[in-house]
């Protein structure tokens, strides 16, 4: 890479971009297991959602959801952001650190801009930095391609 090159990298809060690697377990829960967690219709465009079943609300946790719903309504995409540190007791998985997202597209919809507009969003509203999260397999090489 040439100086010019490496000056054109992208930077996030004054930080030189360093490449993703995957850096936790696999495998990935599915879109599919994801997407039957929230209402199946809803406004198009991107929407907030609020998880709060009763095993998070008993522990006063919860989990910020944004949608990516088609024209018709229905979800295409879904990045789930967590508020609070969320224990390996969380019913739904392992453990998510505070300021962790996990996205994920319908795979029919791969690579239409859905997980760059999901991303994007969840940098505006949660000051989100993805120098400091974990990716998958799949997710190391879609946030250095972002």
């Amino acid at each position: 890479m040439d100086t010019k090159q490496k000056k054109n990298r992208l930077t996030l809060k004054g930080k030189k971009w360093k490449d993703k690697t995957p850096t936790f377990f696999e495998p990935v829960y599915s879109f599919e297991s994801q997407e039957c967690q929230y209402p199946k219709t809803g406004l198009p465009g991107i929407s907030y959602f609020k998880c709060e079943d009763e095993s998070l609300i008993a522990k006063g946790w919860h989990v910020d959801a944004l949608l990516y719903r088609d024209k018709d309504g229905k979800i295409l995409g879904i990045l789930n952001h967590y508020p609070q540190n969320m224990p390996a007791e969380y019913p739904n998985g392992p453990s998510e650190r505070k300021g962790y997202i996990n996205i994920f597209v319908n795979p029919k919809n791969k690579k239409s801009g859905i997980g760059t507009a999901l991303v994007h969003e969840a940098i505006r509203r949660y000051d989100v930095d993805l120098n400091r999260l974990r990716w998958s397999s799949e997710g190391a090489p879609f946030i250095n391609a972002f």
